[in-house]
């Protein structure tokens, strides 16, 4: 079994302790590779079973893999869909498919469920021994089937608590009816199945913790380290829609202008990817309620946002890597300079991967994901991963931007 994420993620405890409880081996693979490059190379090994989220799933559409030596997936982490099943049997149409759920309080697993047919209804299945699950309502009070409401878990699972006493005393609480008992609020939707098993329904989202494509998101981690910033007033981080698809957006109030790149570089020492945010907004002041809270409801929603002055492709260079933009980003032909940010268009954690797999199919040059959160722009990735390759006719790119931006600041006075 592979061990490609971090071993301070319970999720890889069940990589480590599984295949050696069973004399198998644990396939180590470093992290410098990142997990994209990781994942390819695990898929086209020899390995035969592998534990990841659905999200790790989305990423093997841009791998072109047809086929696989993995017999066993235990998914986890996020909601599994249809269209994940159906790409681990496209690769290998007798492969086993677990989806299991459980939270890192609950010691990891509390439910499983084989999925054995795409038409079936995906469940998480029932509790595994020595566990209960419980959907209940605001008021605490069990909800029937087909009726969501938040997921409870009891058992000897459950961790003793947090190092805050104030948040444990929040999230393990005493069962209504058996104060004896504790259980653990998740922040999880689900609901009961007619036959009892259990239906994930994503994170009741709030202004703490969400999750985005199988990552949890601390948001309240994000705006600590985002205030240290100089200049920074004040910050909040939430999750906004951008092009139908959950995006990190962060909203910060400052007397001094401080440039997008500055703010990321400084993020990206402190936070993993999926933690950066997608969209960076500055703000006057940020929006509160009477009572004197920010009011979220009143923060602008993000936009996709381009330099303004467009500077077109001119080789053809440019010209396919404008075109493979368009398609990753779902934008309109002819609307993307060579200056425009990625992520400012739209992309994101997982868009990016697609990008560094395009690029490398269609190039045969690997950029490493997390390169391309430092160098965004068309004009950046030219310059710093394809140096080698001549501009077309023989001319020179910096020459030829010289003179298409002085034609279009010319067009602009």
């Amino acid at each position: 079994m592979p061990l490609f994420t971090s071993i301070s993620f319970d999720f890889t405890l069940n990589s480590i302790f599984c295949p050696l409880n069973r004399g198998a081996s644990v396939h180590i693979y470093h992290d410098s590779k990142g997990i994209d490059q990781s994942l390819k190379n695990i898929l086209l090994s020899d390995i035969r079973a592998i534990k990841v989220t659905p999200s790790h799933i989305d990423m093997l559409a841009s791998f072109k893999i047809d086929n696989t030596a993995i017999e066993k997936v235990i998914l986890g982490g996020e909601e599994l869909l249809p269209h994940h099943v159906a790409l681990l049997k496209k690769m290998n149409k007798d492969i086993v498919v677990f989806n299991e759920y459980g939270p890192t309080e609950a010691t990891i697993a509390c439910t499983a469920k084989e999925i054995v047919s795409l038409d079936e209804k995906i469940t998480i299945g029932s509790p595994i021994d020595n566990t209960a699950i419980l959907i209940l309502d605001e008021k605490l009070r069990p909800l029937p089937a087909h009726v969501p409401g938040e997921i409870y878990i009891s058992g000897v699972c459950l961790a003793e608590g947090y190092m805050s006493q104030v948040i444990t005393a929040e999230k393990f609480i005493p069962m209504p009816g058996a104060p004896e008992i504790r259980i653990y609020k998740t922040g999880d939707k689900g609901m009961y199945a007619p036959n009892g098993e259990i239906v994930f329904l994503g994170r009741i989202q709030e202004n703490e913790q969400v999750k985005v494509r199988g990552y949890r998101i601390e948001l309240q981690e994000i705006e600590s380290i985002f205030s240290k910033i100089d200049g920074v007033s004040r910050v909040v981080v939430v999750i906004k829609e951008l092009n139908d698809e959950p995006t990190v957006v962060a909203y910060y109030s400052s007397k001094i202008p401080i440039e997008e790149r500055q703010i990321k570089s400084y993020l990206q020492k402190f936070l993993p990817q999926q933690m950066i945010p997608g969209q960076i907004i500055q703000v006057q002041e940020l929006p509160l309620t009477i009572n004197g809270k920010v009011n979220y409801k009143a923060l602008p929603d993000p936009e996709v946002t381009r330099k303004k002055l467009y500077v077109p492709p001119i080789n053809e260079l440019e010209i396919q890597l404008v075109s493979l933009w368009e398609d990753i980003l779902d934008l309109e032909k002819d609307t993307i300079g060579i200056n425009d940010g990625f992520f400012s268009l739209g992309g994101n954690s997982l868009k990016v991967v697609q990008l560094s797999q395009r690029i490398e199919d269609n190039f045969g040059i690997s950029i490493p994901v997390a390169e391309l959160f430092d160098f965004d722009t068309i004009q950046l990735i030219i310059e710093n991963f394809f140096k080698e390759l001549p501009a077309n006719n023989g001319e020179k790119i910096d020459d030829l931007h010289d003179t298409s931006l002085d034609l279009l600041n010319k067009i602009n006075m």
